[in-house]
């Protein structure tokens, strides 16, 4: 009703329509509206956002930097994440909306960062910078999923702890990644090392 043209829709790489996470599913959902439209659309599935004021490489240097000797990982810190700066993600979804010849064809792209790590291998890095040596206590998986079953009843103080301990269980990843080629050779995407620099710096 507004004449839109070009739609550009972030995504996750993990959406699916059938996946047990709400999140997920709707994500999937969102894209297949899109996708039933007459809109030129743009959905960049995207690895987790790591920068300044994130919530995950500042989380993880905030464990860091306190003062427990000891810091807790969910199940044994095998999730895969391939994780990309705000900034490159930005230039992404700006191609979407640059001049018509410029713009990249309508469709499903993967953006991702160049890197793949596992929580516990991001965690072992930011230590290192830290100059740190912590107890990593890992939270094992029939744990966690008792205790899910334990806390997370219908009513008002649900916990959320089932949705939580699935989104651990995906892999934020993607063989396939797009970005590369969005951004072109003259636009590199920012190093995972120079992010952990940013991220600590400023932690």
């Amino acid at each position: 009703a507004a004449g839109v043209r070009r739609f550009a829709y972030l995504s996750t790489l993990c959406a699916q329509a059938e996946s047990k996470i709400r999140c997920l599913r709707e994500a999937a959902e969102a894209e297949k509206l899109l996708d039933q439209t007459r809109i030129s659309a743009y959905v960049f599935r995207a690895g987790p956002l790591a920068g300044r004021g994130d919530e995950l490489l500042t989380r993880l240097a905030a464990q860091a930097a306190d003062a427990k000797p000891w810091l807790v990982l969910w199940g044994y810190g095998d999730t895969l994440l391939q994780p990309i700066a705000p900034l490159d993600v930005g230039r992404c979804l700006a191609r979407a909306c640059g001049p018509g010849a410029a713009a990249p064809r309508s469709g499903v792209y993967a953006i991702a960062g160049e890197e793949c790590v596992s929580v516990l291998e991001l965690t072992d890095r930011i230590l290192r910078q830290k100059g740190r040596f912590k107890l990593k206590i890992h939270l094992p998986w029939v744990f966690l999923k008792v205790a899910a079953l334990l806390f997370d009843r219908k009513g008002a103080a649900r916990t959320g702890l089932t949705e939580r301990l699935r989104l651990h269980a995906e892999a934020f990843a993607t063989e396939r990644n797009d970005a590369p080629h969005l951004l072109g050779p003259h636009q590199p995407l920012m190093k995972l090392q120079r992010i952990q620099e940013e991220v600590l710096g400023g932690a």
